[in-house]
Formats: C-alpha cells, sequence, structure tokens
C-alpha cells in the first residue's frame, strides 16, 4: 500500500471523499462531473478519462462448464455473500478476506475483484488487492500467508 500513498503524497492524485455523482457531463472533449463533496455542491472538470468500480450483474454464462457456487440474491461466492450484502454492510464494514471465502467448488478456480462481489456496490479497490494477493499465496503453495488478509 507504501506506493498508493507516496502517489496521493505527491499530489498526483486527489482523494475527493465522500463524493457524490450527481451528473456526468461532456465539455470540450473532457468530461465534467457535478455532485456533492461533503455536503456541499462541487464540480470537477477536465476529467480525460473515468475508471467505476462499482456493483453490477455480473454475466456468467461463459461459465457454464465450471462449478461455481454464486449466491442468488447477491450473486456474488457463497461464502463472501453474508460479509459483503449491501442490506447489511457498507465499504467500510466488510471484513477482510481471501482465498477461502472466494474459494468455488471447481479446483483452483477463483473469481476475484470487482467481479467476486457480484451485484453488492461495497467493492474497495484495496479489497481486490489483497484478494489476489491470497488467492496467489495459496495457488503457489503458502497456506499460511493466504490465510492473512488484512
Amino acid at each position: 500500500m507504501a506506493l498508493e500513498f507516496s502517489i496521493v503524497e505527491s499530489g498526483r492524485i486527489n482523494i475527493l471523499t465522500p463524493f457524490h455523482i450527481n451528473g456526468v457531463y461532456p465539455a470540450n472533449d473532457k468530461i465534467t462531473v457535478t455532485g456533492e463533496l461533503n455536503g456541499e455542491e462541487f464540480t470537477l472538470g477536465d476529467i480525460e478519462e473515468i475508471v467505476v468500480s462499482t456493483g453490477f450483474r455480473p454475466d456468467t454464462s461463459f461459465l457454464n462448464e465450471v462449478r461455481i457456487n454464486l449466491d442468488s440474491a447477491v450473486e456474488s461466492i457463497g461464502a463472501l455473500a453474508p460479509l459483503i450484502d449491501p442490506n447489511i454492510h457498507s465499504c467500510g464494514t466488510v471484513r477482510p478476506h481471501g482465498e477461502q471465502e472466494l474459494r468455488h467448488p471447481e479446483k483452483n478456480f477463483y473469481i476475484v475483484g470487482m467481479k467476486s462481489y457480484g451485484r453488492a456496490p461495497t467493492f474497495l479497490l484495496a479489497t481486490g488487492y489483497e484478494q489476489v494477493r491470497s488467492v496467489v499465496a495459496y495457488l503457489t503453495g503458502d497456506v499460511e500467508g493466504a490465510k492473512k488478509v488484512h
């Protein structure tokens, strides 16, 4: 995580939180976003690209030949669903999780990152990094390292 913080501290990246978007508009081949930052109107302009990391309804049709176990409501792996259910949790209340919670019935098959959350909008990028670290540790034989999730 040191890399992420050094980029923020250098001023190359600004974190605006909590920022609630009300509108996204084209402006001279760029993008302008309007919304509320800390409860006050805020406009952010001159944006070249927006990368969105939110919940969505996943397309699992290409996984028809793979044994997976998806929760019927959240559409994430069954063991992960109660930990991320947006009716109970927000981004800040989801406990760390890794390989064990992401394990599907198909041997050595995992869905990680935003797609692991199915329809739940509570995903954080740092969570995805930790998921990948844990799964890779497990797949390379470091079972103890895979269990230590942060």
